[in-house]
């Protein structure tokens, strides 16, 4: 017999192998025996778990806690302490052999796939993994968002694989249980009420059982969640049963009876939805082009369905106890009210079927479908007319994007590319412009201190939807809520993270100032469009949110990228002095936060212009390595390498770039435009070089790069007129200065560069 019973699942409880209850009072205790449990046998540092339950105190007070909190342990695990509970100066470690978790049972249940197996497991199954614990710890919290949704994947799973089972006949004669199979599909739903093949399984065994009026209810709640969460249609395949079903060519097996008219999708134990947020639910998106009267009627039906098929499961238990006739008569009345309902819906207000998702082939694709788990976070809508819902919604599409391009084993689409998706999104041929497999839509609605974000996962080429969900939560969470969203997704995708990118995923937002952040996020925007106007905004934006958060090193690495790029963009009176600035806060930011790429970035710039090559590549490459999908940080790198002579390799970065963002900025092409020049290719550079876009002036460094390139290809009268354009913007331009920040690597390119420049007219 075990010596520790410990229940995970649901809210924590321990007992000892005797039954009795054991009292661990404190939820840092309770997280800390429920980290162990889940990885039995495994032997942690102290240092490692005083960093994950402690993580806010000084090194030597989070080991005192540590030391404290394992005494108290032994003291509640009495007896059994020694074998249970093994401490050394070196680690911790539970021995799994003495205790009973039923996380662990539950997980072996689960894959074990039998039918008794998956009854076992679903016995286990009380909630989520540990829903009563917060310790306030970003480390622990960060490992419990991996963990939370693996469980809850599991328990969906699990039904699923168990209703298909019970749904079936067995071997030997041995008869499914319809009734059963019911069951585990209305458990399901409550856990994920926007899986469609629970939906459909439930809408066969109810027309086989004779209640078509019950399957095809359930066919409209399953056709309402998905709009009022998601503002999306049923599959295809759940439409196509629900008109077989509703044509009356789904026949039920013969010999059955037709059972009641109750609708079906929730027991009756099922949580009581407000109806205030069951009418708030319906997709803003679904309902924008109706009529008042007309998304009225649709509100009203949808809040009265749902109110009506969980009173109905409620009466029925109930009644469970009075007398039969009186049981029917109430259960007659409220199913007649919802019959009504029913009728006023199809004759009067119908359902408009919003588009249609037609698969997406490969070969249809503009760009080639990358190998790794390919994604694109659409820009997220925004539910009400406030500016900074509009900025909100920008910066948790811009922040969940970050999170994913941390991933080495996935790839995904740039920011800057998303934000300019025409929307409404047409799914379909977004999937096909950007060459991607997996597209993540959402909305977004934010009041003072809550918020609610709707996300789902579409799969363009198998045209279904692998995940969706709704959160609401308050406002001071949505940095975990992200987190959250990115795990759900890398989960969904079983995309494998390792531990430094778990822990980089965890901290990227880098502060738990809101506005900091939401500010940092329009700088950042404003920093992207290169202008000098655009700058100084975006100066202003970064100096506000250091204020706010002094610690934040997104802002102070932000302020260090616009002295930069008024240097290197000629806008600045003293070019120096803009370079110590951008020095200065660089180095505030890699001291708050090692671990942020775009510091490395602005790091490695200043190393270029300072003649350290070897050491600008190095965190060049060190911030491409925290980011392998950060588009900008490639690019970067590429143009660094253009100063070291491997043009090959700047070449086929700048075009990863361009691929990972295919609305790419203008300066990816005079990046791409200078390697092709400078690795003897000047008529192939001229054709990037060239090309502008929406009528906009060329910008100082792709004028310069037009003058090398036209006097490489001695076509004289262009070089000097771009030339001439040069000096007329920028009247103290000089070819030394040029051609010395940043300086090349080999003096003979450098000075090749020099007399292209000077034979256009340029000064020295």
């Amino acid at each position: 017999m075990a010596s520790l019973k410990l229940q995970l699942l649901g809210q924590f409880r321990a007992q000892s192998g005797a039954g009795e209850s054991l009292s661990i009072a404190s939820k840092k205790g309770q997280a800390l025996v429920a980290y162990l449990a889940l990885t039995a046998g495994q032997r942690h540092s102290r240092d490692k778990l005083a960093m994950l339950l402690w993580s806010d105190r000084p090194d030597d007070r989070a080991r005192h806690s540590l030391r404290q909190c394992v005494l108290t342990l032994r003291k509640v695990l009495g007896d059994d302490a020694e074998t249970v509970l093994q401490a050394d100066d070196e680690g911790l470690a539970l021995d799994a052999t003495d205790v009973e978790i039923d996380a662990l049972d539950f997980e072996a249940a689960v894959a074990a796939g039998s039918r008794e197996s998956l009854e076992r497991a679903m016995a286990i199954y009380n909630g989520d993994l540990l829903e009563d614990i917060n310790v306030r710890s970003e480390e622990f919290e960060a490992w419990l968002r991996s963990e939370r949704p693996r469980f809850r994947n599991l328990a969906v799973e699990g039904l699923a694989a168990l209703a298909a089972q019970q749904a079936a006949s067995g071997d030997a004669g041995d008869a499914g249980d319809p009734a059963a199979a019911v069951e585990s599909c209305q458990r399901l739903l409550l856990l994920d009420p926007l899986y469609e093949p629970a939906h459909r399984l439930l809408m066969r065994l109810l027309a086989e059982q004779g209640r078509r009026a019950a399957a095809l209810r359930q066919y409209q709640v399953c056709e309402e969640s998905l709009r009022a969460e998601l503002g999306a249609e049923p599959e295809a395949e759940t439409r196509r049963l629900f008109d077989e079903i509703r044509s009356q060519s789904y026949e039920a097996p013969e010999g059955r009876e037709a059972g009641g008219e109750g609708a079906v999708g929730a027991p009756a134990d099922a949580p009581q939805t407000p109806v205030v947020t069951q009418v708030a639910a319906v997709s803003e998106a679904t309902s924008r082009n109706l009529s008042e009267g007309i998304v009225a009627a649709k509100r009203l039906w949808f809040t009265l369905l749902l109110t009506w098929r969980r009173s109905l499961d409620l009466l029925r238990a109930i009644l469970s106890g009075a007398r039969e006739g009186l049981a029917w008569v109430i259960v007659g009345a409220v199913g007649t009210l919802a019959v009504m309902g029913g009728l006023i819906w199809f004759l009067f207000i119908g359902g408009d079927e919003g588009p249609r998702f037609a698969p997406v082939k490969p070969k249809e694709m503009a760009l080639p479908l990358p190998r790794k788990p390919s994604v694109a976070v659409l820009p997220f809508e925004t539910l009400g007319d406030n500016p900074d819902q509009a900025n909100l919604s920008e910066g948790i599409t811009g922040g969940i994007t970050d999170a994913l391009s941390i991933m080495s084993d996935m790839f995904v689409i740039a920011p800057g590319t998303a934000v300019q998706i025409e929307t409404p999104v047409d799914l379909p041929k977004t999937a096909k412009a950007l060459g991607v497999r997996y597209l993540l839509s959402g909305s977004v609605q934010w009041s003072s201190d809550q918020v609610r974000i709707s996300t789902r996962l579409i799969d363009a080429v198998e045209a279904h939807q692998i995940w969706a969900a709704r959160y609401d939560r308050e406002t001071k969470e949505i940095f975990q809520l992200q987190d959250e969203i990115t795990q759900e997704i890398v989960t969904a995708l079983q995309v494998q993270m390792t531990e430094g990118e778990q822990e980089r995923i965890a901290f990227q937002h880098g502060t738990d100032n809101l506005e900091a952040w939401m500010l940092s996020g329009n700088g950042l925007k404003l920093l992207r469009r290169l202008t000098r106007e655009d700058n100084v905004r975006a100066r202003g934006l970064y100096r506000r949110a250091s204020a706010l958060d002094p610690n934040y090193a997104g802002a102070w690495a932000g302020l260090a990228w616009t002295y930069f790029i008024e240097a290197r963009f000629g806008w600045s009176a003293s070019p120096e002095g803009s370079l110590a600035r951008a020095a200065e806060y660089a180095e505030t930011a890699i001291g708050l936060d090692v671990n942020r790429p775009r510091t490395y970035a602005i790091l490695g710039e200043l190393s270029l212009i300072e003649g350290d090559h070897a050491k600008a590549i190095e965190l060049l490459e060190r911030g491409v390595e925290l980011s392998p999908n950060g588009a900008d940080g490639l690019a970067l790198l590429a143009d660094g390498l253009t100063y070291t002579g491997d043009y090959e390799r700047a070449v086929s970065l700048i075009q990863r770039a361009m691929r990972l963002s295919p609305f790419y900025p203008d300066w990816y092409r005079w990046s791409l435009g200078r390697a092709h020049r400078l690795a003897g290719r000047p008529a192939e550079a001229l054709a990037w070089l060239e090309a502008t876009r929406g009528g906009e002036s060329p910008s100082l460094i792709q004028r310069v790069e037009l003058v090398a390139t036209y006097s490489q290809l001695r076509r004289m009268i262009k070089a000097k007129a771009e030339a001439a354009a040069v000096l007329r913007d920028y009247p103290q331009f000089s070819v030394a200065t040029w051609t010395h920040w940043p300086p090349h690597k080999d003096p003979g390119v450098a000075a090749r560069e020099i007399t292209a420049l000077r034979r256009a007219g340029l000064p020295d």
